[in-house]
């Protein structure tokens, strides 16, 4: 586990070793498939009417039908069983839809500009969290939107940088985006 942190090739091969964790591995995917595509929509990357039609008849076409879709599918197939389990139907239009977002959205969207663009963004912010962890500024999003929830055990057991690295795992596309602007802006400002 310790060594996925530095190669990344290694958490493909791990696999949970409770249904626990085996949900926690499945959500992430059911959360981010819907999400980028409406995000996706909204940055006019394309279309919902370029989604396949097949995949739309299955999932859905917005994030709550994709999301309700596939929770309803894997509870209802995965009752009674010690396993997490799918339809084959709804399985198959997740690896299309899957597909669909890297060819769509993951490729086209991030060209080299971009990815200078969130590096620039990670850093910055990454940078002014860690300031405001050594300032203990609790006005400060770091402080009102994460650490103000967390254990004592938890702020005991890890260091600054990797609490403001789990912060930012955790934040939302546009959570980062907002959190940016208002470092940019000050730095700036």
């Amino acid at each position: 586990y310790q060594a996925s942190y530095h190669d990344s090739s290694i958490i493909k091969k791990l696999v949970p070793m409770t249904l626990e964790g085996c949900v926690v591995r499945v959500s992430d995917m059911i959360a981010y498939l819907g999400r980028d595509i409406e995000d996706a929509c909204t940055l006019g990357v394309f279309h919902k009417k370029d989604i396949p039609k097949e995949i739309v008849d299955v999932l859905g076409l917005d994030n709550r039908e994709i999301i309700n879709t596939i929770i309803m599918d894997l509870v209802t197939n995965s009752l009674h069983k010690n396993s997490l389990c799918m339809s084959e139907e709804v399985y198959q239009m997740m690896k299309q839809l899957k597909s669909f977002n890297m060819e769509h959205i993951y490729k086209k969207a991030n060209d080299e500009k971009k990815w200078c663009s969130y590096e620039d963004m990670f850093l910055v912010v990454f940078d002014a969290c860690m300031k405001e962890k050594s300032l203990e500024n609790k006005d400060s999003y770091l402080y009102r939107d994460f650490l103000n929830h967390q254990s004592e055990n938890y702020l005991k057991n890890n260091t600054d940088a990797r609490i403001v690295i789990d912060f930012i795992a955790g934040m939302t596309d546009n959570y980062l985006l907002q959190v940016y602007s208002y470092y940019k802006n000050e730095k700036n400002g």
